[in-house]
């Protein structure tokens, strides 16, 4: 049995659906079930596991500013329970980071590049990471980690930038965005899900792996791209706003997923849109 933390979530349950297709056991638990940062909690759960799939999660990186508290209490101490309920049998983890890189010093970023926290919901992050790599030198858990660079799809909360731009182009006037040059690197979340899964053969030491497109686009082909998908020419309006230490251009150095867990990316930015605009609630 597999067990799979924030499945109710835009993520847990693409990967919920994924593993009973591939006929693989699974139970699933959120936020309604219990909080993964209280250890009455994990109690509850079964300690006899297949591997554990950790997404449970504060995610949006504004609120952060706003509730650092909220991020550090369950990103970080609620691993640090999921990773205690894993020691006694040695349950496999895989374990669900951020983009921690901050400014890139080389593109594309390999999994050896240093690790910055440029906010508190990044902090939280590294700070799981650390908890993982503590389990693993100390308790001996195999840890996967994995960092997903930016992840979009249907079901993904409006206030993330892609599933804001296709609302604008569906349902608005014209397109407005505060800076059209940044530049990401976007992954379709079922390239996403299906390298959670082969996570299933890390079962020994630790791992970490990059899960990106292996490129980057700016905003304005982001825009270009979702309207000639939808068939539409909305103007558009830059506020010429750039973040506080925004960083310009991010691209994932995917080699170590390719080679060691034989996984490689299967939609382009354009197809992954195109399933959008077809079912966005799916």
């Amino acid at each position: 049995m597999n067990l799979v933390t924030g499945a109710a979530g835009f993520l847990g349950r693409a990967l919920m659906s994924a593993l009973e297709t591939r006929n693989i056991p699974a139970m699933g638990v959120d936020i309604k079930d219990g909080d993964i940062a209280d250890p009455a909690f994990l109690k509850t759960l079964p300690e006899k596991l297949d591997r554990v799939f950790h997404l449970a999660a504060q995610t949006y990186v504004p609120d952060s500013w706003e509730r650092p508290q909220d991020f550090i209490r369950t990103n970080a101490l609620g691993t640090g329970n999921i990773l205690q309920h894993c020691v006694k049998n040695k349950t496999p983890v895989t374990l669900i980071s951020g983009y921690l890189y901050g400014t890139p010093e080389q593109l594309p970023i390999p999994e050896s590049h240093p690790l910055t926290a440029g906010n508190p919901y990044g902090l939280s992050k590294k700070l799981a990471e650390e908890m993982g790599e503590f389990y693993h030198r100390v308790h001996n858990v195999p840890i996967t980690i994995i960092r997903p660079f930016n992840i979009y799809g249907p079901g993904q909360n409006i206030k993330f930038l892609i599933p804001t731009i296709i609302d604008q182009v569906l349902n608005g006037d014209k397109v407005e965005i505060l800076d059209l040059a940044p530049k990401r690197d976007f992954l379709f979340y079922e390239d996403l899900v299906e390298a959670l899964i082969l996570t299933r053969d890390c079962t020994g030491g630790l791992e970490k792996f990059n899960i990106g497109s292996g490129y980057s686009i700016d905003v304005k082909e982001v825009i270009d791209t979702i309207q000639r998908v939808a068939g539409t020419d909305k103007p558009v309006h830059s506020k010429e706003i750039r973040r506080q230490n925004e960083v310009m251009d991010v691209v994932a150095d995917i080699t170590r997923a390719k080679t060691q867990l034989g996984w490689t990316p299967r939609h382009s930015f354009e197809d992954g849109i195109r399933k959008i605009i077809k079912n966005p609630a799916q």
